[in-house]
């Protein structure tokens, strides 16, 4: 089945922001349309919600986002993370 944004939000993870709800729907369509997968709706959903939440926790390399300078967030400000400037 292929989810948009708002229904994988609405029908799989409701605490999800709108970006995370779009990438875990684009991961879990890929999972869906690649022919070595067995099918599994469930492990597609499973997947993508860890992997979306994966990236939403670190950034992503190479598009902002606290892995991209490799900074740690703390609450004294120390630390020259990417919220830390």
């Amino acid at each position: 089945m292929p989810w948009d944004a708002s229904s994988f939000r609405r029908r799989h993870w409701r605490k999800a922001g709108k970006a995370e709800a779009a990438k875990a729907a684009e991961i879990a369509n890929a999972m869906m349309a690649d022919d070595s997968f067995d099918g599994d709706e469930g492990k597609a959903i499973a997947t993508a919600i860890k992997q979306a939440r994966k990236m939403g926790r670190r950034g992503h390399p190479g598009r902002g986002g606290r892995g991209a300078c490799g900074g740690v967030r703390r609450r004294d400000g120390s630390g020259g993370g990417a919220g830390n400037r």
